[in-house]
């Protein structure tokens, strides 16, 4: 039965004719407001608790399934990754040993063209000077084969000359 509020006025009235206004105050304040069929009883949380806890266990269970998943999926994620990932850089090294090949390839032409044209430089130089060194000592053998000649001449003269003196004045 559920008292009415004219019925809950009549008793506060009475209670605080009775028990004074304080008393009347608290026991009313410990009252549902309307009525006891509102007020959960220890079966009733009972009950929450066992549907809260199932809710729980089936939410844990549901989240573990979850992260499981997640899980393998990013494991599977990562493996792809880190196998494309080992294949690029398979690819960038052999592409890049290749660069190394061939620009040691070319560097390597290009030095032994500079030193087949260094060598043709100095052999061409070395001709050149060799041709005049020649030169230059076939002059300087002439002018000094001029050169004692003409002393050969004047000791000859001078000889001669010594022979005619010593002959003619004698």
């Amino acid at each position: 039965m559920v008292a009415s509020e004219r019925e809950r006025l009549a008793l506060y009235g009475r209670l605080k004719e009775v028990i004074g206004v304080d008393n009347a105050d608290t026991f009313f304040g410990l009252l549902p407001r309307a009525g006891f069929e509102e007020v959960a009883t220890r079966a009733d949380l009972e009950r929450w608790t066992a549907a809260a806890k199932s809710d729980l266990e089936q939410w844990r269970t549901a989240t573990q399934a979850d992260l499981e998943q997640w899980r393998a999926a990013t494991k599977a994620d990562l493996d792809q990754w880190r196998a494309a990932t080992q294949a690029d850089l398979e690819a960038w090294r052999a592409a890049t040993k290749a660069d190394l090949d061939q620009w040691r390839a070319a560097t390597k032409a290009d030095l032994d063209q500079w030193r087949a044209d260094t060598k043709a430089d100095l052999d061409h130089w070395c001709t050149v000077t060799r041709h005049e060194m020649q030169q230059g000592l076939a002059h300087l053998r002439s002018s000094l084969l001029t050169a004692l000649i003409g002393v050969v001449v004047a000791i000859y003269a001078a000889t001669l000359g010594a022979v005619v003196a010593l002959v003619h004045f004698g």
